[in-house]
């Protein structure tokens, strides 16, 4: 009897320490399952914020080559350009800033002009840049720095829908208007809303002149665009007299000494992308970096 006790007491304790002997290993399972886990998630982690550091480089330099492109070559090339280069996805797109309208630089005529911003936000825009008193080159005046800062008009609402152009139908205002140049608008990059709000200036020549810098193709953006040097050369294609392009001398010039520059780069397989937008003024032999915004 003491014997068959004796071997029930031992079968007993060898059930425990073998339930506990696997507990134990369920439990070292489970951790180095959670610690695999972790590892695999930092490594992620790490992939990601390396590939998202080399894109922002990358799309640094896309950036930097753009400018001193422009210096070289002039506006050659405005359009989107996308390329790969080792396995990376790097875009770009330059845009002339004085193809726009000066929202501090430009008559009051003008701006009421401008179908998207005619009335309340016109006025709004003149209140806030020459002050209470409605004079220039007074103490009240206060005038816009950055473009975004039209979000912000205390007598006029102004949609991030209208600023970005998020509405069909409708011209983002951020492609319509700015804050840098000498408040004369480019001819050679202005849109079709911003020639046809220049005081004088007849709906027929800004399809004139859309038509020809459009070039053979008649699509903007493309590789044949036309642009003119002087505003001789303009009349004489255009075959328009010296009296017709009066407003158009008054307004506008020709070319653009301030650009926004978009670069994106991301690399291939990766979903980290890097952005960034710089406004630059292009010199003779230099660019000086205005703005700069990173996303």
């Amino acid at each position: 009897m003491v014997d068959r006790a004796e071997k029930k007491g031992c079968a007993n304790a060898s059930g425990s320490i073998l339930i506990f002997t696997l507990w134990i290993l369920v439990c070292l399972a489970v951790i180095s399952l959670g610690f695999a886990h972790r590892v695999r998630l930092e490594t992620k982690a790490t992939a990601y914020t390396v590939a998202n550091i080399r894109s922002f480089y990358r799309a640094e330099r896309a950036l930097y080559e753009k400018a001193i492109e422009l210096i070289e070559y002039g506006e050659e090339g405005e359009e989107e350009k996308e390329e790969e280069e080792e396995e990376d996805d790097v875009r770009c797109q330059v845009i002339p800033e004085e193809g726009k309208v000066n929202v501090n630089l430009a008559p009051g005529r003008l701006l009421e002009n401008l179908e998207p911003i005619r009335g309340s936000l016109a006025r709004a825009i003149m209140k806030r840049r020459l002050g209470e008193d409605m004079k220039a080159g007074t103490q009240d005046d206060v005038p816009f720095k950055l473009p975004e800062e039209l979000l912000t008009l205390e007598d006029a609402e102004v949609e991030p829908e209208m600023w970005y152009g998020e509405k069909e139908g409708e011209p983002a205002l951020r492609d319509l208007l700015t804050v840098y140049g000498d408040g004369k608008i480019d001819l050679n990059s202005a849109p079709a809303e911003v020639l046809e709000a220049i005081p004088g200036l007849d709906r027929r020549l800004a399809e004139q002149i859309l038509a020809f810098r459009a070039g053979p193709d008649g699509t903007l953006g493309t590789d044949d665009d036309t642009k003119w040097d002087t505003f001789e050369k303009m009349g004489a294609s255009l075959r328009v007299s010296a009296e017709k392009l009066s407003p158009v001398r008054k307004y506008c010039k020709l070319g653009s000494d301030y650009y926004t520059i978009r670069a994106a780069a991301s690399k291939g397989g990766s979903r980290a992308t890097a952005r960034i937008a710089a406004v630059v003024r292009i010199g003779r032999d230099r660019f000086d970096v205005v703005s700069w915004r990173e996303d």
